[in-house]
């Protein structure tokens, strides 16, 4: 009953602040590539003194112009928090849910800058 939630609007905001960080979001209308997203799972423990949540997120990054997927990865990241991060136990859960949504952003990232992207034509 107490279990931490992550729902659609937070990990949407936390992928969208991500991908500015990056300098990797654009305007919808124009953009070349859709990015589509399924959290596919959060693993979280019912009780214990360090809480580790491991989440799996799918990504799926399509090229409009060429009609092709560009990269299909499904990344799983761990985030966990201890007693001296915070001693009730929601806000412990709440904050392993947030570093392991974090770790997986990032781990997507890293990802996404070591595929092939084609490269917008210079004028």
């Amino acid at each position: 009953m107490w279990m931490s939630k992550v729902g659609n609007v937070e990990f949407s905001q936390a992928l969208t602040q991500t991908l500015m960080a990056h300098s990797m979001l654009g305007r919808q209308e124009g953009s070349r590539y859709v990015l589509d997203i399924v959290l596919k799972d959060l693993d979280q423990p019912v009780f214990g003194l360090t809480f580790d949540v491991t989440s799996k997120v799918g990504y799926r990054l399509n090229d409009k112009k060429a009609g092709s997927v560009v990269l299909d990865t499904e990344v799983s990241a761990t985030g966990s928090a201890s007693v001296s991060d915070a001693f009730a136990g929601v806000e412990r859960l709440r904050i392993a849910n947030e570093r392991s949504i974090k770790n997986n952003l990032q781990d997507f990232m890293t990802r996404l800058n070591q595929s092939k992207l084609p490269q917008a034509p210079t004028s």
